[in-house]
This record gives C-alpha cells, sequence and structure tokens, in this order.
C-alpha cells in the first residue's frame, strides 16, 4: 500500500519500524540516541524533536514516564534536519 503523503526513502525503513508511531525503543533504533538524549530532545520546545504522547501512564514523576509514542515521520524530519 502505497501514499502519495509519503516520502520515497520510507520504504527502505525495516518493516517494523514503518508505520505511524514509535515507542521510544523503536526511536532508538532509528535514531541512534539514547534515551536520556531522546527525552532532553522532547523536553526541549526549541529543540524541533517531536513531543510524542504518553500511550500509558508509568510510576514515578516526570512527563517522561510509562509508554511514550512519537510520530515517526516528524522524528524521521527531525532527522534530516540534523547537520
Amino acid at each position: 500500500m502505497s501514499s502519495p503523503d509519503l516520502p520515497s526513502w520510507w520504504h527502505l525503513l525495516s518493516e517494523n519500524l514503518r508505520k505511524p508511531f514509535w515507542s521510544i525503543r523503536e526511536c532508538k533504533t532509528f535514531t541512534g540516541y539514547s534515551r536520556s538524549t531522546i527525552d532532553r530532545l522532547r523536553d526541549d520546545p526549541d529543540s524541533g524533536f517531536p513531543a510524542g504522547r504518553v500511550a500509558s501512564p508509568g510510576k514515578g514523576r516526570g512527563p517522561n514516564k510509562g509508554k511514550v509514542l512519537l510520530p515517526s515521520l516528524q522524528v524521521i524530519q527531525f532527522m534530516e534536519g540534523r547537520d
């Protein structure tokens, strides 16, 4: 199934990454960033990294607890804009 809104390189991703939202673990796989780097980028509104959303709450305090879903296309666009 092909969509005109998807970039051509989308099909170069492994099948398990071709979905609308990524978990932090999947984002780490694609970007190579650590969890702490991803959390820092998410918390910085000036970074351009998507904040994502918490799909299920976790224990403890802070906005980065629980299962977080990040929009995959926005993560990829962020990576394309990096030097």
